[in-house]
């Protein structure tokens, strides 16, 4: 997810900012009653959405993945710490384990919608910012700064950093989600 947002969502986004909003910067704040920053937002709003929903699929199948090597191991190691004659340890179903992925709660919220946060969280950050920096008078690297953030700071200043912490702590949590579940499920 991580190398999606950093290859994909965030240039993507930088590239929109710079060509839709170059001109209003340069006209200054009458401008920005123009259609051009709702398109800009439009455009923004529809790139974080696909890409988002890039990374939820291939989140999702990583952990499918994971709930079946974590499984698979359970089931082996159960068998080899208990060599019980006509007791087995089976593996539960894919649809099982699909399941503990996609329809299970993960903290009350399912995948899907932990992703759709995500897509919510850098959306409503980026707008924010943006019209700051519009009001502000700032230029577009400026406002490209506010998101991005600064080299100094290692770019955890910008608001891209909220969205790769979310993204880390739902993957986090996820994978310690679905290994446990998928431990539960073999027994």
């Amino acid at each position: 997810i991580q190398l999606l947002l950093e290859k994909h969502v965030f240039p993507d986004i930088i590239a929109r900012v710079e060509g839709g909003l170059g001109a209003i910067a340069s006209r200054g704040m009458r401008a920005v009653e123009t259609k051009r920053l709702k398109n800009t937002l439009t455009t923004i709003s529809a790139t974080i959405h696909r890409n988002i929903k890039e990374a939820h699929g291939l989140a999702g199948t990583k952990f499918i993945e994971l709930a079946e090597l974590e499984a698979t191991w359970q089931a082996a190691s159960l068998k080899e710490a208990l060599p019980l004659e006509g007791v087995s340890f089976n593996v539960p179903s894919p649809q099982t384990l699909r399941a503990l992925v996609t329809n299970q709660p993960i903290n009350g919220k399912r995948l899907r919608e932990w992703f759709s946060d995500i897509e919510n969280l850098t959306y409503h950050n980026v707008s924010q910012q943006l019209q700051i920096g519009l009001v502000n008078g700032e230029t577009v690297q400026q406002m490209v700064r506010r998101l991005r953030g600064t080299a100094a700071a290692k770019f955890k200043d910008g608001v891209f950093n909220a969205t790769r912490n979310r993204a880390a702590t739902v993957v986090r949590t996820t994978a310690n989600h679905v290994s446990s579940r998928a431990r539960e499920a073999t027994y």
